[in-house]
């Protein structure tokens, strides 16, 4: 999502219903499938997907149980078009991991936040519910201890997300790869 798709969803008023906002054109829950099916499934010899989704989703002003079933249709092995029916060289099913939605530049009291809260609530409680083997939560690292709606200062430069938001992912994301060889062959 580019910063002029951000600016132009935060800049969008929404009082009380929070019906639909534009669409950034960023991948989204609902638009995983279709997004693996001609990227993740078609890679030689795959053997994890990292699903860093729901953002989108949520600016766009879905509900967290919206996007958890979009997300468990995309991921399940019960569902007919679910990445986990795809298999490894080996015979296993490939790894996924599913990550948290940081913290979006939302106020805190925009419903859309709300929703926000409750999917990494959803996913750090429940993760296998959506169909993953493991989750790294991105939210955790990088929101305000002040405001859990915002992105802890150290990681913006005049509001825009500096290298160090990047360091500070990649290197949660190093942390966590630690954790979960030989099961999550990335």
């Amino acid at each position: 999502m580019s910063l002029q798709d951000v600016e132009a969803t935060y800049a969008e008023p929404r009082p009380g219903d929070y019906g639909p906002y534009i669409s950034t054109g960023a991948m989204t829950a609902a638009n995983a499938v279709a997004a693996m099916e001609t990227s993740a499934k078609t890679a030689p010899n795959l053997r994890t997907v990292l699903m860093a989704v729901g953002g989108a989703d949520i600016l766009a002003g879905k509900s967290a149980a919206t996007v958890q079933q979009d997300l468990s249709n995309a991921l399940k092995a019960s569902s007919p078009t679910g990445v986990k029916r795809t298999v490894r060289p080996d015979g296993s099913p490939v790894h996924v991991i599913l990550t948290t939605v940081p913290p979006l530049g939302l106020d805190a009291n925009d419903p859309r936040e709300a929703q926000r809260r409750q999917l990494n609530n959803l996913i750090v409680n429940n993760f296998t519910d959506f169909g993953s083997d493991d989750l790294v939560d991105f939210d955790s690292a990088v929101r305000s201890g002040a405001d859990q709606s915002k992105i802890d200062g150290q990681y913006l430069t005049n509001g825009v997300l500096n290298d160090r938001y990047h360091d500070r992912i990649a290197q949660i994301m190093a942390d966590a790869c630690a954790d979960f060889p030989p099961r999550a062959e990335l």
